[in-house]
């Protein structure tokens, strides 16, 4: 099964663009996203996730 990101097209309006300013309530849904995929278990979706919220985090710390 292929994971949904914004390079193959999968996730469509869900995946997260880097290109808009982060607000205060996406970094608290962000640390919130970080817990609760801390305690999945180790798998392909899990790094994928946590790629993606770290990236998000990244490109608000660029600018």
């Amino acid at each position: 099964m292929k994971l949904a990101n914004s390079r193959n097209g999968l996730a469509g309006n869900r995946s997260i663009h880097a290109n808009k300013a982060i607000q205060q309530w996406e970094i608290r849904f962000l640390e919130y996203r970080l817990e609760v995929v801390g305690s999945w278990p180790d798998s392909a979706r899990k790094v994928a996730t946590l790629e993606a919220i770290v990236l998000r985090l990244d490109s608000v710390r660029e600018r």
